[in-house]
């Protein structure tokens, strides 16, 4: 939710408060798809039920595609906001398996190369003004090795601390046994 506002904000800030122009219909509409399939994950669904694996990948995947199909319409990766690809895959490899988060990570780095190539132009201010094909290139580069090592990175601080827990959980259970035992 918070997400959504956050997208309709920036959008209706850029648009109306900045000047900038873009299909801001069809960019509302791109956010407004992420309230429906937030309402369709809450209605019904009990508060303390968890999702599944793939459950979680799936919501995940949906928005990292949202995301890229706002940043097609505002500017690919000439728009600042285009590191927030990291978001979902980072919070795949903290909770998530290992083969949810690969695929995630793989679905992040295709949308940035897809958008380093293929976009709506971001509507500066100065028309003259371009980044240099080789430095979005770069970008894309860049954010898909960010996208690599964070997952990986992420995922193995996060598998490090479930054993850790297990391994402390055993070692409770061990004393509570000794304990009663004695």
């Amino acid at each position: 939710w918070i997400a959504a506002l956050g997208q309709a904000s920036a959008l209706l800030f850029t648009y109306f408060g900045l000047g900038y122009e873009f299909p801001l219909l069809i960019a509302l509409a791109v956010v407004g798809s992420s309230v429906l399939v937030n309402i369709r994950a809450t209605v019904g669904r009990r508060a303390t039920e968890r999702l599944s694996d793939r459950a979680a990948a799936g919501y995940l995947g949906f928005d990292l595609l949202q995301l890229a199909a706002l940043l097609y319409l505002t500017g690919g990766l000439h728009n600042p906001f285009a590191l927030l690809i990291l978001a979902p895959i980072t919070v795949s490899a903290t909770i998530l398996s290992r083969f949810s988060t690969i695929a995630l990570a793989a679905l992040g780095v295709a949308i940035l190369g897809f958008l380093a190539g293929y976009h709506l132009p971001l509507p500066w201010n100065d028309m003259d003004f371009a980044l240099e094909p080789l430095f979005v290139v770069g970008l894309a580069i860049a954010l898909g090795l960010s996208v690599v090592f964070i997952a990986g990175y992420v995922f193995s601080v996060a598998e490090e601390a479930r054993r850790m827990s297990a391994a402390l959980s055993a070692s409770y259970m061990a004393l509570d046994r000794e304990q009663r035992l004695s």
